[in-house]
């Protein structure tokens, strides 16, 4: 029998630019749609989803359940969600606990999402430090926190900890992973989706302005058409993948794969 993968997505913060990611995810879980229906959700496909500041905000509304125990939003929501075309809100009592396993074990770590969005949000110099206090049987944890990209911009090493216990590093996190894959000769398994050449308000976590907002989504759009590419070890570059093609055309291949992997799951 066919060992399924575990199958991880991370979701790195950077404010505002998080429209960038929105808008990757967006055209990922339409190419899901194109084979699995158009109720397919993210959700579905990935074991573990994490995410940082503004890609913990994207995890948690791709993940959280409604009341059918489906996720709160599709991914074509994320965009909107950014530039208010139109915004949902739910209110703090009413926004599911977290319900992973960690959550099970220590209740003590069992927060409000809600609680857990400010927190991994409240990036220094932007937003302050958000403080919380969960129940549990013994009396009250409180936890002071702070955005989570003060850590760990890409959490892609965190996700990962939850499959395999290791050191989760501050800096140079995509070498890293690479170097992960590719010593087990797995590295068509790992795609990361990222622009290296933002300047100017793109690069600004918080210039909302209408401008900067479409221009975001632009940047994003055409960030499908470049070659998808990765990390050289010896340079630390960026590098065309050999005949990945561009990032459209590699993660409608992931998408394939990612339909395989739940079936497979499905039928064990």
């Amino acid at each position: 029998m066919t060992t399924p993968l575990i199958t991880v997505l991370s979701i790195d913060g950077g404010g505002i630019r998080g429209i960038i990611p929105s808008v990757i995810l967006a055209f990922l879980e339409s190419k899901l749609q194109e084979i699995d229906g158009s109720d397919a959700r993210i959700a579905d496909y990935f074991d573990i989803v994490g995410g940082t500041s503004t890609g913990g905000l994207m995890a948690t509304m791709l993940t959280a359940p409604n009341d059918q125990q489906r996720p709160l939003f599709a991914a074509n929501e994320l965009v909107p969600f950014y530039i208010n075309e139109s915004p949902k809100i739910f209110p703090q009592d009413q926004v599911p606990p977290t319900t992973g396993p960690k959550a099970k074990q220590n209740p003590s770590k069992d927060a409000k999402l809600s609680d857990i969005c400010i927190a991994t949000s409240a990036a220094p110099t932007i937003l302050p430090p958000y403080k919380f206090k969960v129940l549990d049987l013994l009396g009250s944890h409180e936890f002071n926190l702070t955005d989570g990209g003060v850590a760990a911009a890409n959490p892609t090493l965190w996700a990962l900890t939850h499959i395999s216990k290791g050191a989760v590093g501050t800096d140079m996190v995509d070498i890293h992973v690479e170097t992960l894959f590719q010593s087990h000769d797995t590295a068509q398994n790992y795609l990361r989706v990222e622009d290296d050449s933002l300047t100017g308000d793109a690069l600004s976590a918080d210039k909302a302005t209408p401008e900067n907002l479409e221009n975001l989504k632009k940047i994003g759009i055409e960030l499908l058409d470049k070659p998808a590419s990765r990390v050289n070890l010896d340079t630390g570059a960026l590098e065309p993948i050999e005949g990945a093609g561009t990032y459209a055309q590699a993660l409608a291949v992931f998408a394939i794969k990612l339909s395989e992997q739940r079936k497979l799951k499905k039928n064990i």
